[in-house]
């Protein structure tokens, strides 16, 4: 990432991910190399460390995928590539040595403020992850973590 940054010309920024994007966010962020210009990270439903409702929820992912049902969906985001992005991200998590995964090494290093945010009813993780999260080393400044647990949200309106 840093390279990317050099290039792009981004001397200050603000890190924002979604599960993967969450993880890969909170490591930069952590990294030995320190993470120059990085103000804060905001993350939603970020992974610290394999679960196993994780990776049953993926499995099932994979049944929906083979059945096509899930195929047809995310075609509409990934057309072509879709194949390559569905079977990259599922083969991953569920590689036997995936389950050792753990990248709560690079939390205490984070030195910017980190809003995590995590769905009650996530599928894919649950409030342990932010509980990982908001445990802070001793020397990080007060307020510097902040979690919160999002309830289900529904469509349905009153009154619709």
């Amino acid at each position: 990432m840093p390279a990317i940054l050099a290039e792009a010309h981004i001397d200050t920024y603000i890190l924002i991910g979604h599960s993967d994007g969450g993880s890969i966010a909170l490591i930069h962020a952590g990294a030995r190399h320190g993470a120059r210009g990085l103000k804060a990270v905001i993350t939603e439903a970020a992974h610290v460390f394999c679960e196993p409702v994780t990776l049953g929820s993926i499995r099932s992912a994979r049944t929906a995928f083979e059945s096509g049902r899930l195929r047809e969906k995310l075609t509409r985001y990934h057309g072509c590539n879709t194949d390559n992005a569905f079977w990259g991200w599922n083969r991953a998590w569920l590689n036997p040595k995936f389950v050792y995964w753990d990248i709560q090494k690079f939390l205490p290093r984070i030195q910017v403020p980190v809003l995590a945010v995590q769905g009650a009813a996530d599928p894919y993780g649950t409030a342990a992850q932010l509980a990982a999260i908001q445990e802070k080393p001793a020397s990080a400044r007060p307020g510097l973590f902040r979690t919160a647990a999002m309830p289900l949200m529904s469509n349905n309106r009153a009154g619709s």
